[in-house]
C-alpha cells in the first residue's frame, strides 16, 4: 500500500486463468500477459473509483503500467482488469474500485510523459506477431497456415508435413528444425514472436 514495487518472479505467471478479451486468445492470458498482483482490502466492486486506494499505490500502479507499456511499445489499451478477462469466467471483480477506463486514461497520460531514464527496445519483435503463440496442442487455421509456411517454403525438411491443423509432433519438430536453421531463435519447438515474424507466418483467425 506504500506504493513499493517488486518484481517476484520470471517466466510465465499461473495468474489470469480461464477467461476471454478481444485481443486475447480464448483461456491463454498467462501466456500473453503480465499479471500484477495489488494488496487491497477487497473494496466492494461498485466502490468509487480508487476507494482505498492510497495516492502512492495508485500511482505505482498507474507508472508501472506505463512502463511496461513503453517498453514493449503497446498503448495503455493493452492495460486490462481481471474483471474484464476473468469476470465473466471465474466471476472475479478485481481489482475492486478501479474504473479501467480511468486506470487507462491514467496510463496513457503517463506513457506520453518523458520517462526519467530510456532502455533499448527488446529484440523481441512487437506489432503484428506481438500475440502469436503457437506450440503443441493448439489447433485452427492459424496452425494450418503455419505448416503451410513451413511445408511449401522449407520443403527440404518439411516437405511430408501434413496441413491439417492440428500442431502435433511432426510440426513441432519442423519448427525446431526451422529455429536450428535461423541465427538468434531459442530451439524450443514453439512458434513465438520472433519465430513468427522469422517464418513471415500470415496472419490469419486463430482458434486455439
Amino acid at each position: 500500500r506504500t506504493g513499493t514495487v517488486t518484481v517476484v518472479a520470471a517466466g510465465v505467471a499461473w495468474h489470469a486463468g480461464v477467461g476471454m478479451y478481444p485481443w486475447l486468445p480464448v483461456n491463454m492470458g498467462n501466456w500473453h500477459t503480465i499479471g500484477i498482483e495489488c494488496a487491497n482490502s477487497g473494496t466492494a466492486p461498485w466502490a468509487p473509483h480508487r476507494q482505498n486506494w492510497p495516492d502512492a499505490q495508485y500511482f505505482a500502479l498507474v507508472n508501472s503500467c506505463a512502463a511496461i507499456s513503453r517498453r514493449l511499445g503497446v498503448p495503455a489499451a493493452r492495460t486490462i482488469g481481471h474483471k474484464e478477462y476473468a469476470g465473466r469466467a471465474q466471476g472475479k471483480w478485481d481489482p475492486g474500485a478501479i474504473d479501467m477506463d480511468r486506470l487507462r486514461l491514467d496510463v496513457a497520460r503517463q506513457i506520453g510523459a518523458t520517462p526519467r531514464a530510456t532502455s533499448p527496445r527488446p529484440a523481441v519483435p512487437v506489432g503484428r506477431y506481438a500475440d502469436v503463440l503457437l506450440y503443441r496442442g493448439a489447433r485452427g487455421p492459424q496452425v494450418a497456415e503455419l505448416q503451410r509456411r513451413l511445408k511449401f517454403a522449407y520443403a527440404s525438411y518439411a516437405g511430408g508435413l501434413q496441413i491439417s491443423g492440428e500442431f502435433d509432433a511432426a510440426t513441432e519438430e519442423a519448427v525446431r528444425e526451422f529455429q536450428r536453421r535461423t541465427p538468434g531463435l531459442r530451439i524450443d519447438g514453439i512458434v513465438g514472436p520472433a519465430t513468427a515474424a522469422a517464418l513471415e507466418l500470415r496472419l490469419v483467425g486463430v482458434d486455439l
